[in-house]
């Protein structure tokens, strides 16, 4: 799998069971650890023509290998993580321009 450079947004075709569910949760997990960093709450969305729900990413580290992986929550049931995303990172952001004075 490719790394993604500065990815937006997260896409993934919706549970069989969208209907039913309250929402999905997105994990974000660094390199190959079992258990995520951080989880968030992505709600529900509406599915597009080809049944996928697209959200935005939050800013991470940089130069850090990150993947993520999404559950459903419906109440107190919750299914279990998905597959994981493909590897991605942010890069390190130069800083601005120097000026020069007298």
């Amino acid at each position: 799998m490719a790394t993604v450079q500065d990815p937006k947004t997260i896409t993934f075709t919706v549970s069989p069971d969208h209907a039913s569910i309250d929402k999905y949760v997105v994990g974000y997990f660094v390199g190959t650890a079992v258990s995520p960093f951080a989880e968030a709450d992505l709600g529900k969305g509406t599915p597009n023509a080809s049944n996928e729900v697209s959200f935005s990413l939050p800013p991470f580290a940089p130069e850090t290998l990150y993947t993520a992986k999404v559950k459903a929550v419906k109440g107190a049931a919750v299914s279990i993580w998905s597959g994981a995303s493909d590897p991605f990172t942010r890069k390190l952001l130069p800083p601005g321009l120097p000026r020069i004075s007298a």
